[in-house]
């Protein structure tokens, strides 16, 4: 891989991970409940009333530590760059929440727009975080890590993966809140649908993963 292959990727992950960071930021701002991969920390930060993005970074490393157990010798010392990409990852989140923080969605119409606008945002996001064949925030990382275990397709295991992480949610906020929080049918939407989208973008997004592997294809 030559230096400017490099460049590339990396310039296509942080498009990718901005728009990560701000498809989460906007779903969660219409107020139909979170993205499933961020119930978890949504519900941790309404327990502990630390900020949306403090608890990303926290649950991230975990997701860090699973990757870790299942890949073992197969876990690169270059994922560790996952640590550095999930503190950006979750600045983005707390940046875009507060920008977002004065805008107000009532016409539940335009929360649903704003819901579905959001989920085409992460989505494709986490498509060019594949296609860029990089560094994966940690949630993408384990996602395709478990995939290539199970020899399955990436946005299969990602809605496997996502409503999992929502019925986790549901029960830890029943128990610590005696209620449902950061979720309701904006959850359920984006749980159905963001896998969907990822496979959408990754199949007509060949011409950016050849793109990135320029210099490669050129000195072949």
């Amino acid at each position: 891989m030559t230096k400017d292959d490099i460049k590339r990727r990396i310039s296509v992950f942080i498009l990718g991970l901005g728009l990560s960071g701000f498809g989460v930021a906007m779903t969660t701002q219409a107020g139909l409940g979170t993205t499933p991969i961020s119930s978890l920390p949504y519900v941790l930060c309404e327990i502990f009333s630390f900020s949306f993005g403090t608890f990303t970074f926290v649950f991230n490393l975990a997701l860090i530590f699973g990757q870790l157990l299942l890949l073992k010798k197969e876990f690169t010392p270059a994922q560790y760059l996952q640590i550095p990409v999930t503190l950006l990852f979750s600045c983005v989140i707390d940046l875009v929440m507060f920008l977002l923080s004065g805008l107000t969605v009532e016409a539940y119409p335009a929360r649903i727009a704003l819901l579905l606008a959001g989920c085409v945002t992460l989505g494709f996001g986490i498509a060019l975080q594949v296609v860029a064949e990089a560094i994966y925030i940690p949630g993408e990382g384990l996602v395709r890590a478990i995939a290539a275990k199970l020899k399955k397709e990436f946005g299969i295991i990602k809605t496997v993966f996502d409503s999992g992480m929502v019925t986790m949610a549901v029960i830890l906020s029943l128990a610590c809140c005696q209620a449902v929080v950061g979720f309701r049918e904006g959850t359920i939407i984006a749980a159905l649908i963001v896998g969907s989208i990822v496979r959408f973008f990754i199949h007509r997004l060949q011409p950016v993963r050849e793109w990135c592997r320029a210099s490669r294809l050129e000195q072949a």
